[in-house]
């Protein structure tokens, strides 16, 4: 009888140590709401105060909610999903994309966590389905610079199939108009986290210059070569990153 009344006293004391988090994790997302809307309301009490408008505050007001990105957070691409959801439709539909497969209808990626960030864009790991994939989003104000460098990957990937660069899904625009979103495949690893050309590990050297060749052959520039943008798969393929984005154009902010 004892042993039966212990039992039940942990049941219990586990059935309220789940409710407990339950509480506690829906009270965090409720502050985390409450917290965004607040930000919001000061941005735009300050631009209208500083008399950019109220137009340009309502702006804001979206991009700080569009752009609070965070782990574990969906955004869905082809619009679609439900409230509170960041929404993307394609930019422009790519007919290379859809001819090799590289396409990602109505997708709901959900963040992994921050890789990376840029002069325009932060960078997150993603995941569709079992599909590992790389997310790289304008900052504020610098949607053009994104949009930009998928013209670039774009018009790369329709002339040259077969250089070394990842499976590129598509460029995506934010329904309110304000940001962009380039998709790609999660290919691999940097050859070294050292800036130095000199760090790339001997096993992989030959392997580098070939790539880099190749895009040469093709007479394509490479604007920022480095150990950071170039990647090696599981297989150990070279695969570069970034070749489009003119670094000097990306920094100045200029389109």
């Amino acid at each position: 009888m004892v042993t039966s009344r212990r039992h039940d006293y942990q049941g219990m004391g586990g059935m309220l140590i789940d409710l407990t988090a339950w509480m506690l994790n829906a009270l965090q997302q409720r502050l985390d709401e409450k917290y965004n809307k607040m930000l919001c309301r000061i941005i735009k009490k300050k631009t209208i105060a500083n008399a950019v408008g109220d137009a340009v505050g309502a702006v804001f007001g979206e991009m700080l909610q569009e752009m609070e990105l965070k782990h574990g957070q969906r955004i869905v691409f082809e619009k679609g999903g439900s409230e509170g959801m960041g929404e993307y439709e394609r930019y422009r539909r790519n007919r290379t994309c859809d001819a090799l497969g590289y396409v990602i209808p109505n997708a709901t990626i959900r963040l992994l966590g921050e890789i990376g960030e840029g002069a325009s864009a932060t960078v997150w790991k993603g995941k569709v389905g079992s599909k590992v994939v790389v997310v790289k989003v304008s900052k504020l104000g610098r949607k053009r610079d994104v949009v930009r460098e998928w013209k670039g990957v774009e018009a790369i990937m329709e002339k040259h199939q077969a250089l070394p660069i990842p499976r590129y899904y598509g460029c995506f625009e934010s329904v309110n108009g304000q940001t962009a979103a380039i998709v790609m495949e999660m290919c691999g690893e940097p050859v070294s986290r050292s800036e130095g050309e000199d760090e790339i590990p001997a096993a992989y050297r030959e392997k580098v210059a070939a790539a880099v060749e190749a895009f040469r052959v093709a007479g394509v520039e490479i604007y920022d070569h480095a150990n950071r943008n170039t990647l090696v798969t599981r297989e150990g393929e070279i695969r570069l990153i970034d070749f489009a984005l003119d670094v000097d154009r990306d920094m100045t902010g200029e389109a």
